[in-house]
C-alpha cells in the first residue's frame, strides 16, 4: 500500500477515535469505533489467505468489544486489550499459524510501527534515504534540547536582558497553550498510535522465518557414543529414564489413586450437609487439582521430550502416563462436583464461576498431553495449543455479564441457597432493576434464610438494604442523565428504563 494512502487511513481512524472518546468514557464508543477499523483492515489489507489463528484473535476481539458496548465489564475490557494485543501480533505476522508469538510482538509494533509512521512523513515521494528519522532524533534532537536547557538554567540567573527574553518567550507560549486543548490534541495523539500498529505494522522477516523453521513433531536424535554405552541394541540411558519414569509415575499413580478413593467416599457418595462453610470444601479439592495437574505436566513433558519417544521399551511408561492423566480427570470431576455442591447450598460467585472455566482448560490441557504422547508433538506446538485454548476461554468468560447472571440466580434461590446480601448490594449499577424487583421481597427472603439456618443479615453498615437499594438507584438516574452517549452502555440504558 502506498504510504500516502496510509497516513491519510490513519489520520480519518485517528479523528474518528477523538470523535468518539474525547472527554468521554469507554462504552458503545468502543463497538462503533473497533468495528469500523476493523472492516477498514480487512478492505485494505485483504482477508484472504489467513491462518485460522488470525482469525481466533480477530472474532474474539470484535466480539468482546461489542460486549464491553453490552455491559461495560471492567474484566472485559482488560481482557479486550489482550486479545487486540494478540491480534496486533498476528496482523503483522500473518504467515504463522501459532499464538506463542503473538502477545510479544503486538507490544513491539505498538513501538516500532511509530517510527515507521513518522518515516511515512518525513520521506517524501520516491526519496530513498539511509535510517530513520529517530536516528536523527538521537543524533542532533536530543544533545540540542540538553544544552539548551542548561544553557537557558545556567545563564538566565545572570543576565538580567537574557532573564526578560526568557519570560517573553514563557508567555507567549503560554498563551498558545491556553489556546490549544491539549486533552483533544492528546486523545488525537492516543488514536493515532494505536491504529499504526496496524496500518503501519512491520513485518520482522527474522521472527517469521524462526517460527517457519521449528517442526511440529519430535525428531530422533542420532547419538553417536561409544560402543561399551550400548548394550544390545538399546541406549543404556534411554534404558535408565525408562525405568525410572515408569517407577517414579507409578509412585504418583498410587498416591494419586489414595485420593480419589478418599473423593469417592467423601465427595461422590459420602457428602452431607449439616450447616458447615464448604469454601475450604471446594478450595481444598482445587489446590489438589493444581498441584497434581502442574506435577503431570512437567512430569511428562520431561519424559517425553526426546528420544524416549522412540525408545522401543516405553510401552509400560506410556500406560503410566495416559493412567496417571485419566486420574487427573476423576480429580478434575471430583472438583466438580465440590464446586456444584457449594453452588447449590451458598449460590453463585465470580471465583465459582471461575472454577467451571479451570476445568475446562485442565481436560483441555490433559487432552494436548495425550495427543502429544501419541503423535510425538514439539514442545512448541503444544504450548501453542494451550495458549490459544487459554485465551478462547478467557474470551468467552469476559463475554458474559455473570454480575446480572449471579444477581438473578441467587435471588430467584433464595428458598434453597445462602442469599448473600452484603455482596449482591455492591453489585454494578446495571443490575439494580433486579435488586430493586426484590426489594419487597426481603422479610421473606430473611424468613427463608433463617429457616434453612443460615447466618443471614439484612444490613450494609448497619444500614437497610432497602435504604442502600434507594439511594443507588438515585445516584445512578443522576449519573445516567449526565453521561454522554458515546460512555453509556447498552446494559445501563436499559436498567435506566427499568428502573421502578
Amino acid at each position: 500500500m502506498k504510504k500516502r494512502i496510509q497516513l491519510l487511513i490513519a489520520l480519518a481512524c485517528a479523528i474518528l477515535f477523538t470523535c468518539l472518546f474525547f472527554d468521554s468514557g469507554i462504552g458503545v464508543n468502543l463497538a462503533i469505533f473497533y468495528t469500523l477499523f476493523a472492516a477498514t483492515l480487512l478492505t485494505v489489507y485483504g482477508w484472504q489467505k489467513r491462518k485460522p489463528v488470525f482469525w481466533i484473535f480477530f472474532v474474539a476481539s470484535l466480539l468482546l468489544s461489542w460486549a464491553v458496548a453490552w455491559h461495560g465489564n471492567y474484566f472485559t475490557i482488560f481482557v479486550f486489550f489482550i486479545q487486540v494485543a494478540f491480534f496486533a501480533g498476528a496482523f503483522a505476522l500473518s504467515e504463522l499459524g501459532v499464538g506463542i508469538p503473538f502477545f510479544k510482538e503486538g507490544i513491539v509494533q505498538l513501538f516500532v510501527s511509530q517510527g515507521n509512521f513518522v518515516s511515512g512523513i518525513t520521506l517524501g515521494r520516491g526519496e530513498r534515504r539511509r535510517g530513520t528519522p529517530w536516528k536523527y532524533i538521537f543524533q542532533y534532537g536530543i544533545p540540542a534540547l540538553v544544552v539548551f536547557v542548561l544553557f537557558i538554567f545556567f545563564y538566565r540567573n545572570s543576565n538580567s536582558i537574557f532573564n526578560s527574553y526568557v519570560d517573553e518567550v514563557s508567555v507567549f507560549f503560554e498563551n498558545i497553550m491556553d489556546k490549544l486543548n491539549l486533552k483533544m490534541i492528546g486523545t488525537f495523539l492516543l488514536g493515532l498510535a494505536l491504529v499504526n500498529v496496524f496500518l503501519f505494522h512491520i513485518v520482522r522477516k527474522k521472527i517469521v522465518d524462526q517460527w517457519l523453521s521449528k517442526i511440529p513433531f519430535i525428531e530422533r536424535i542420532r547419538d553417536k557414543r561409544i560402543r561399551f554405552m550400548k548394550r544390545r541394541g538399546l541406549n543404556t540411558k534411554l534404558g535408565f529414564e525408562n525405568k525410572f519414569g515408569i517407577f517414579f509415575i507409578g509412585l504418583l499413580n498410587a498416591m494419586l489413586l489414595i485420593l480419589n478413593i478418599s473423593d469417592l467416599q467423601l465427595v461422590w457418595f459420602g457428602f452431607e450437609w449439616k450447616g458447615q462453610l464448604l469454601r475450604e470444601y471446594v478450595h481444598e479439592g482445587t489446590w489438589y487439582l493444581i498441584i497434581s495437574i502442574c506435577i503431570s505436566a512437567i512430569t511428562i513433558l520431561y519424559f517425553f521430550r526426546g528420544n524416549l519417544n522412540f525408545f522401543s521399551g516405553n510401552k509400560y511408561l506410556k500406560i503410566m502416563a495416559r493412567i496417571w492423566m485419566l486420574q487427573n480427570a476423576f480429580l478434575a470431576i471430583s472438583v466438580l462436583l465440590r464446586n456444584l455442591r457449594y453452588i447449590e447450598f451458598y449460590g453463585l460467585a465470580y471465583l465459582r464461576i471461575g472454577v467451571f472455566f479451570f476445568l475446562v482448560a485442565v481436560v483441555a490441557l490433559l487432552v494436548f498431553v495425550w495427543l502429544k504422547i501419541g503423535r510425538r508433538e514439539s514442545m512448541w506446538l503444544f504450548l501453542s495449543r494451550n495458549l490459544i485454548t487459554g485465551m478462547i476461554l478467557l474470551g468467552i468468560c469476559a463475554l458474559v455479564d455473570w454480575s446480572n447472571v449471579i444477581t438473578r440466580f441467587n435471588l430467584s434461590h433464595y428458598k434453597k441457597s445462602f442469599v448473600h446480601m452484603q455482596f449482591l448490594a455492591k453489585m454494578p449499577d446495571r443490575c439494580l432493576p433486579v435488586l430493586l424487583k426484590y426489594r419487597e421481597l426481603l422479610p421473606e427472603i430473611k424468613s427463608a434464610q433463617l429457616k434453612r439456618g443460615y447466618g443471614y443479615s439484612d444490613e450494609v453498615n448497619e444500614e437497610e438494604i432497602s435504604v442502600v437499594l434507594e439511594r443507588r438507584k438515585l445516584e445512578f438516574i443522576r449519573k445516567y442523565d449526565q453521561q454522554s452517549w458515546r460512555e453509556t452502555t447498552w446494559a445501563d440504558r436499559d436498567a435506566r428504563y427499568r428502573m421502578p
